[in-house]
């Protein structure tokens, strides 16, 4: 995980799809879900498109519930809010310790509660 201390904006974003695209990150046919956030662009779904044929589906707007990163971050904002702070600062001895924690909670979260969260906003999608 990158952490660093600037803002994310829409060149940041877009050199992340370059090193995931030469990484191999996505294959032929994938899907990208994003949000319309100003910073993932509208040039991102052509980029994608000629690249690798990634589909990108950008979201309507406040539609969390159609959008399993937004379980994500729910979940990620629950256990960042019981971790007691103390343990944390002595964990990481750092500036950015709330970075930090996040990223390993991040890390920890299962397979299996990923999918759960895709099942939720699929089964909200199909049930609509």
């Amino acid at each position: 995980m990158d952490i660093h201390p600037e803002c994310n904006d829409t060149e940041r974003f877009i050199q992340s799809v370059y090193l995931a695209l030469e990484q191999g990150f996505w294959d032929p046919y994938d899907i990208l879900v994003l949000d319309n956030a100003k910073i993932h662009g509208e040039e991102i779904e052509k980029l994608l498109w000629q690249a690798r044929r990634v589909h990108v589906i950008f979201l309507p707007t406040r539609s969390p519930e159609w959008n399993p990163k937004e379980l994500v971050w729910a979940l990620l904002v629950r256990r960042l809010s019981v971790y007691p702070i103390h343990v944390a600062r002595e964990k990481y001895n750092n500036s950015n310790v709330v970075a930090f924690l996040a990223r390993d909670i991040l890390e920890d979260i299962t397979i299996e509660e990923v999918s759960r969260m895709y099942e939720h906003c699929y089964g909200f999608l199909f049930n609509l």
